[in-house]
């Protein structure tokens, strides 16, 4: 993209997100943004031995359908800014950057159907003319395709990992015929991280024989592989299918083999929800995992990759626990699309990238964010920060006074309930907080025995429930509605469960409109006007509690 633009957009975002400034899960807040050609696509860094960030990407003049050509661009200071693109490889894509630990940065990259290979021994200032090509071995999936039988169709979107002293990479291979077709392939290295003759090292693709990690009751969509490696030895990938969820398979014999791909869990044992997007998995240098992922069960090939979630994993048994999700980044516009990212570590720090196909942008992620994502299953905490209205033991109508809300265009507030219904009655209301005109929150019962939280301002009205199924009748039930009014989304937490939608609806999220600003207008709420039951604690918090903490609160009371 032409330097003018790219410094337009950049302005652009920022003017655009006055409202948000503090908040950096905001992609129009970036730290930066890498240059391009307009298209642009998986933007991958490693850090250089001397310190540089060193990117590598696809780009091109038009769209994802017309010219591409690998380029590379350096940060000198963290991320903050960055020198001018540099053409690496032209006619080529789908770079991915690997640094050996001497200090040599290769871009592996598809090129006219071949995996081809130059490197920079100058952290990244320039690459080799030279292309070394890596074999890639002809498979069953291959006789299928509509080229000939000595060509294939692959790619990959998953930076290489050093393993045992191997590097490995995997990739996708695709055939052409009357649908979509895809398996899972490794490729490995034993000698590139100290045979200086590129022409010299020796590359291995597993598995053996002529089927890759593929499960065929999943459909024919089983594409984009990445990969992380354990602490025991096992290698772990995952990959996006279109059936609204991601596949995952274990290999615990350096590749050779893998087992049948089964879909990818929380720790709780329930799916992971994903449209047809790339679902990035990231090893950290602490022995911890993170996986970038959509959340919703809703499979069209180029929607809902707004917002991005995150789920942190941590190695037991020789398996991963994922935690549930919180939201990374999003973007208020919801047809914005946010993918094909990287995770950056440096300094202590941890930063991502993401494009939306023109712009790349970089972004600082919050330490603390993380490490909570990761101490999440064992959270035990009660979180006492922001309550500002608590009531306990409510057995009859009661009415009381409630401080203000934030404005919704500048943070957001949770309402945390512990209720026991004798019998959910439908349209029987819990809390009320609205005015004479209607306006304000209230949270009722619905037919299907759910609980609902509605608001209303002016014209705008919106109501989103806990999943059809969840509540019991004649048990305390701890529920948590988060309104986060950054992203303008709202999520709801039940007995320690982030409603995900379960099998009645895509979604566990609600979008609401940026038009939402001062919901209490009332300055009161009205505790059981006419419900069934008790309330035995209500909270009401000047900020959006995270899924995290909404945990923490549940299990601190062991119910």
């Amino acid at each position: 993209m032409r330097l003018s633009v790219k410094i337009f957009l950049f302005i652009s975002y920022v003017s655009c997100s006055a409202l948000y400034a503090e908040d950096i899960r905001n992609i129009r807040n970036p730290l930066s943004v890498i240059p391009d050609d307009n298209y642009c696509d998986q933007a991958y860094v490693v850090v250089a031995k001397n310190g540089n960030w060193v990117s590598a990407m696809t780009t091109g003049p038009d769209s994802e359908l017309g010219v591409k050509n690998i380029v590379s661009s350096i940060s000198t200071d963290d991320g903050k800014s960055w020198t001018p693109m540099k053409l690496v490889a032209p006619g080529a894509a789908w770079a991915i950057p690997y640094i050996t630990p001497y200090g040599r940065i290769y871009i592996i990259y598809c090129s006219k159907r071949k995996f081809t290979y130059q490197f920079s021994d100058d952290h990244g200032v320039t690459w080799s003319l030279g292309k070394c090509e890596i074999p890639v071995r002809i498979t069953a999936i291959d006789l299928i395709n509509d080229l000939k039988a000595d060509q294939s169709y692959f790619w990959s979107v998953a930076k290489p990992l050093s393993v045992n002293g191997e590097m490995c990479f995997t990739f996708s291979k695709y055939a052409l015929h009357s649908m979509d077709i895809e398996e899972g392939w490794l490729m490995k290295s034993k000698n590139i991280d100290t045979e200086k003759d590129p022409n010299k090292i020796q590359w291995t693709m597993l598995p053996k024989g002529d089927v890759g990690i593929v499960n065929p009751t999943m459909g024919s969509v089983q594409e984009e592989h990445t990969l992380l490696a354990l602490k025991n030895g096992s290698l772990f990938c995952n990959f996006r299918t279109k059936q609204g969820y991601i596949g995952e398979s274990y290999s615990h014999d350096g590749g050779y083999t893998w087992s049948v791909p089964q879909y990818m869990t929380y720790a709780d044992g329930r799916a992971i929800k994903h449209p047809r997007a790339c679902p990035r998995l990231f090893q950290c240098k602490n022995g911890k995992f993170l996986l970038w992922f959509h959340n919703t069960s809703k499979v069209h090939w180029w929607n809902y990759r707004n917002p991005v979630w995150v789920s942190g994993g941590i190695e037991k048994n020789g398996r991963i626990e994922w935690s549930q999700p919180e939201i990374l980044l999003f973007d208020n516009d919801s047809s914005v699309k946010i993918s094909y990212p990287d995770l950056i570590e440096s300094k202590g720090k941890y930063y991502i990238t993401q494009t939306q196909k023109t712009v790349c942008g970089v972004h600082e992620i919050d330490n603390e964010f993380l490490e909570a994502l990761w101490a999440q299953n064992g959270n035990k905490a009660q979180t006492e920060r922001g309550v500002i209205f608590e009531q306990s033991n409510i057995t009859t109508k009661k009415e009381v006074g409630l401080a203000s809300l934030p404005d919704l265009a500048l943070g957001g507030f949770s309402v945390e309930l512990i209720i026991e219904a004798h019998k959910f009655i439908a349209g029987q209301v819990i809390a009320d907080n609205r005015d004479a005109k209607g306006n304000g929150f209230c949270l009722w019962v619905t037919k299907q025995k759910t609980v609902m939280f509605s608001m209303k301002q002016e014209d705008e009205i919106m109501s989103w429930g806990t999943d059809p199924g969840v509540l019991s009748e004649d048990k305390l039930q701890h529920i948590v509605f988060n309104v986060d009014g950054s992203p303008n989304i709202i999520t709801v937490v039940v007995n320690g469960k982030f409603c995900d939608g379960g099998h009645y609806r895509h979604v566990g999220w609600s979008w609401f409109s940026w038009k939402y600003r001062n919901i209490n207008v009332s300055k009161k709420i009205v505790l059981l006007p006419d419900f069934n039951g008790k309330i035995n604690i209500i909270r009401l918090y000047d900020r959006c509690l995270s899924t995290s903490e909404t945990l923490g609160n549940y299990r601190n009371l062991n119910l």
